[in-house]
C-alpha cells in the first residue's frame, strides 16, 4: 500500500485572510468542516471560516493578520417630543373623553371633560426617534422630556 502526500495549500504573502493552524481547548468538541474537533486537536482553516462562537474556543498558532473590512456608518436618529395620549371622544358624546396611549389603552377611568383632557395631553409627553420608536418607558413631563431631548442630540 503506498501512502499519498497530503496536498498543502498555497499560501501568498498577499494573501488577506490566510489558513493558519489552529488548537481546540476546553472541554466538548466541535464539527467543522464535516470533522469532529477534538479538545487539544490541531486543525487548519481560515480565520472567516471560524464563527465568533468557535473562536471563543481555539487558539491561533501562529499570527493573525487583521481582515480589513467595510466600516458601517449608522445612520444618525433624529429625535423629537410627541404627547404621550390622544384625546378621542368618549362614544358619541361632544362633552366626555378619553386619553388613550399609542397602544390604544385607554388610560383615564372616568370620562373626562375637554379641559380635563386637554390639561392631560398638554402635561405628558414621549421622546420618539425618527423611525417611529418610542425612547421613553413612561410618559414624561414637559421639562424631563425637554431634558432628555437635550441629552440625546448631545
Amino acid at each position: 500500500m503506498e501512502r499519498t502526500k497530503k496536498i498543502q495549500p498555497e499560501i501568498t504573502e498577499n494573501d488577506p485572510d490566510p489558513i493558519i493552524s489552529w488548537k481546540k481547548t476546553g472541554g466538548g468538541s466541535f464539527h467543522f468542516k464535516n470533522k469532529i474537533i477534538k479538545p487539544g486537536q490541531t486543525f487548519q482553516a481560515r480565520l472567516s471560516e471560524l464563527s465568533e462562537s468557535i473562536r471563543r474556543f481555539v487558539l491561533p498558532l501562529s499570527e493573525i493578520k487583521a481582515i480589513p473590512t467595510e466600516k458601517i456608518v449608522a445612520k444618525k436618529l433624529e429625535y423629537f417630543i410627541q404627547p404621550a395620549y390622544t384625546i378621542t371622544p368618549r362614544g358619541n358624546s361632544k362633552s366626555w373623553f378619553d386619553a388613550v396611549d399609542k397602544n390604544g389603552t385607554i388610560i383615564n377611568e372616568k370620562a373626562l371633560t375637554k379641559v380635563a383632557s386637554k390639561e392631560l395631553e398638554e402635561a405628558y409627553f414621549n421622546i420618539v426617534n425618527s423611525s417611529g420608536k418610542v425612547i421613553n418607558e413612561k410618559a414624561l413631563e414637559k421639562e424631563s422630556a425637554d431634558k432628555l431631548l437635550q441629552d440625546l442630540l448631545k
